[in-house]
């Protein structure tokens, strides 16, 4: 059960982006920023090799659209004025969409919902 979830979110987060205007159309190469590593979305090998569910999601969407990409490790606080600044292509870690960051980029619809609380004891 648990795989066809991510994969059925994959293939959401693959068309939100395509229909989203992920990638630029014109473009051969695009410059990926990642916030590496943060697991589990992203993370680095031994010998230096970037994988995880944002690489996959961003692999797979390259590979449907004929683009290449190359990813680039960035701080996070750093993702969308990189994006802004055209020195990346493409933010892809996980980021929360808000009304705030929404003014200044263009999201995709989210492929992974982060449900996140606190937990207490009840006395």
């Amino acid at each position: 059960m648990r795989k066809k979830l991510v994969v059925w979110l994959l293939l959401v987060g693959v068309m939100g982006l395509l229909i989203g205007g992920g990638l630029a159309a014109a473009a051969s190469k695009n410059i990926v920023g990642l916030d590496i590593p943060w697991e589990p979305f992203e993370m680095v090998t031994a010998n230096g090799q970037y994988f995880r569910f944002d690489l996959d999601v961003m692999r797979a969407i390259a590979i449907l659209e004929g683009h290449q990409i190359e990813i680039k490790n960035i701080a996070f606080d750093s993702i969308i004025t990189a994006v802004k600044a055209g020195k990346v292509d493409i933010g892809a870690s996980g980021s929360t969409i808000t009304a705030d960051r929404a003014k200044t980029v263009d999201f995709s619809q989210p492929y992974y919902l982060s449900n996140q609380a606190v937990v207490i004891r009840k006395d």
